[in-house]
């Protein structure tokens, strides 16, 4: 069978039209097999735990490239929506918090282990923070809740398909764990002060209050919702910042690299 329509492209991959119901997520001729067979596993995972995700239909080769076949979900991301209509920030905020909560009600001992993800993400960053840091920011992470709960891994509005519902695409940093530490990841992108560059300076300034208002409005909900404190969510920003440093994500390095200096200054004088 040969893919119909492009429909949309990424860094590692264009989706296709496929069968009925179905689209082919072509990976590009560079991506290892590994990351491919990978993505198609814990997908299947995370649906069979029954998260909300989009089913697994299998893989194919075609020619010198690799794809996974996904359940099509209708409709546009998340962010492109709220770029159009950034008034229903607040509304979809509270609905991104609900999803999220459902998520983290879902468990499965058969994915990567947040403390071995964290950690290799950790020590990957030390050529950036310093080893004595990255390795105080360890000995911290292994005193943090370690329960075992679905984690999406990039809960944000770019990897939320906006349908008849809002469903969880991208599942690839999926892990079982602690839901706050993936609470605390949406929040610190949700907080970073990277804009492209591309977008003029007014609509810099509109991206950041959007941004903002979705934050307040989302880890409230999310909060009232699960119970949490907000020290619990406050607790994993350490460490999530520091496997963040490792993804080089640009404009972000300083950034991080400050608030984990704050970070670090203030777990020294606590202790």
């Amino acid at each position: 069978m040969k893919p119909g329509r492009l429909i949309g492209k990424g860094r590692t991959a264009e989706v296709y039209e496929w069968d009925e119901g179905w689209v082919l997520k072509l990976f590009y001729p560079h991506i290892p097999r590994g990351w491919v067979s990978y993505e198609a596993k814990v997908g299947s995972l995370v649906f069979d735990a029954g998260a909300p995700s989009p089913r697994v239909g299998g893989c194919v080769e075609l020619g010198d490239r690799a794809g996974i076949i996904y359940e099509r979900i209708n409709g546009t991301t998340l962010l492109e929506h709220l770029m159009e209509k950034p008034q229903e920030g607040v509304l979809y905020a509270k609905q991104m918090a609900a999803l999220h909560y459902r998520i983290h009600c879902s468990t499965c001992d058969e994915l990567p282990r947040q403390r071995d993800r964290f950690s290799r993400a950790i020590m990957q960053a030390a050529d950036i923070l310093g080893e004595d840091k990255a390795g105080t920011v360890m000995e911290y992470l292994d005193r943090l809740p370690n329960p075992s709960k679905i984690c999406h891994g990039d809960f944000h509005p770019a990897n939320l398909m906006l349908g008849r519902d809002l469903i969880p695409i991208d599942w690839m940093n999926v892990y079982s764990g602690a839901p706050c530490s993936d609470v605390a990841r949406t929040c610190l992108m949700l907080r970073t002060p990277h804009v492209p560059q591309e977008l003029s300076i007014v609509g810099q300034n509109g991206l950041i209050r959007l941004k903002q208002a979705i934050h307040d409005a989302y880890l409230e909900e999310y909060l009232r919702l699960s119970g949490a404190e907000p020290h619990e969510i406050e607790a994993w920003f350490l460490p999530v910042m520091a496997v963040r440093l490792r993804e080089e994500v640009p404009g972000e390095r300083e950034w991080l690299i400050a608030e984990v200096d704050q970070r670090l200054q203030c777990l020294g004088s606590s202790q």
